[in-house]
């Protein structure tokens, strides 16, 4: 019974994860139409493309595949361009975790995720997903990929690229297409896609009008060595408590290698003080549970903008009982799965992609 149940374990992960070889052709074919298009008339062509190819089943999103030339490199990258998008919508770069891709973040079992998909679709804003790199092979295609955040790159896991000249690089070459408006642009990222928003803050936060990192501290490496943004950057954070791989309290994570990461109450205190925000403002706040079956709550704790004419909010959000996810009131929980002894408690407290989006509405630079 047991070798029955890991071979439909096995299998159930796999279909989870799988691509749609139909993803790849729609990629060419939206390659050719970034190259050979002109404003107003790319759009129509992509969403035509769009609505004649795939499914629009939103348990399986479909995106559109397509790269770009970054110094040499081929880069690959997702878009989902809604139908009430202009030249004039905003748009939030998704960044996939470690060993994840542009693949699979919005597959059916990242139902949290999902939320991204409602609020482009209601909004009108346009969802950049980047493919990081794997650091066994170089390939910027497949599904196993990393981004180099601020660990060392001797690190098994990180590879040497150049992540945040290819995300920037992406940027600028959608908003030349009139895909989205280069003034409106936002960053959001789980694990490994957290702390690459952090890095995408540190050294290019010109171009993101506010950030949101789920389940992210940063890396102990090279941590005293960060340099000061050019400018502060609103941010949302959001760690759980009991999270056993990106720990709360900092320190190094059992099998992985590095130096470990710095505590949550670190990570809180270099983007306070680099953003210039009010710590004598400072709140603490217990959030209404809306789940009282799991075993989670939420506290904020605020940092609002100081008197400084130079300043940008922190909102801080601790999942208190909390594990290595996003907080969701429609996410499976983990409660009698073995995935609670890989990852932690799912929250289903708060909805907290939503959260992060109304952070980005009222708190945007």
């Amino acid at each position: 019974m047991l070798i029955k149940f890991m071979v439909v374990l096995i299998v159930v992960l796999f279909s989870t994860l799988s691509v749609d070889a139909n993803d790849f052709n729609r990629g060419d074919r939206l390659k050719k139409l970034l190259s050979n298009s002109e404003n107003g008339g790319f759009r129509e062509r992509l969403k035509n493309n769009k609505q004649s190819s795939g499914s629009q089943n939103k348990n399986i999103i479909d995106l559109d595949i397509s790269s770009l030339n970054h110094d040499g490199v081929e880069r690959w990258y997702g878009l989902y361009i809604p139908q009430k998008a202009s030249k004039n919508s905003s748009a939030v770069v998704v960044l996939h975790g470690g060993t994840g891709s542009m693949h699979n973040v919005f597959r059916s079992s990242a139902v949290a995720y999902h939320n991204w998909i409602d609020i482009a679709d209601k909004t009108g804003t346009v969802l950049i997903v980047p493919n990081g790199t794997n650091n066994s092979n170089g390939d910027t295609k497949g599904d196993h990929q990393n981004w180099n955040d601020f660990r060392n790159e001797r690190s098994d896991s990180i590879p040497p690229a150049d992540d945040v000249g290819f995300i920037t690089h992406l940027i600028d070459y959608l908003s030349e297409k009139n895909i989205m408006d280069r003034s409106k642009v936002f960053v959001t990222g789980t694990s490994n896609g957290g702390t690459m928003t952090y890095r995408l803050l540190v050294e290019k936060p010109e171009y993101f009008n506010a950030g949101a990192a789920f389940a992210a501290n940063f890396p102990v490496d090279n941590f005293s060595r960060l340099p000061k943004p050019s400018k502060p950057t609103p941010l949302f954070i959001m760690n759980g408590t009991d999270d056993p791989l990106m720990k709360y309290d900092g320190g190094k994570i059992k099998g992985r290698d590095g130096n470990g990461v710095t505590s949550m109450a670190e990570t809180i205190s270099w983007w306070v003080k680099n953003n210039n925000a009010s710590l004598q403002n400072h709140t603490t706040t217990n959030l209404v549970d809306y789940n009282l079956n799991d075993q989670c709550h939420l506290k904020l704790d605020m940092y609002p903008v100081s008197s400084s004419n130079n300043s940008s909010p922190v909102y801080a959000y601790t999942v208190l009982g909390g594990g290595h996810s996003v907080p969701s009131l429609k996410q499976a929980s983990t409660q009698k799965s073995f995935m609670k002894r890989l990852v932690g408690e799912q929250c289903n407290s708060a909805e907290e992609v939503k959260m992060a989006w109304d952070f980005f509405q009222n708190h945007s630079n």
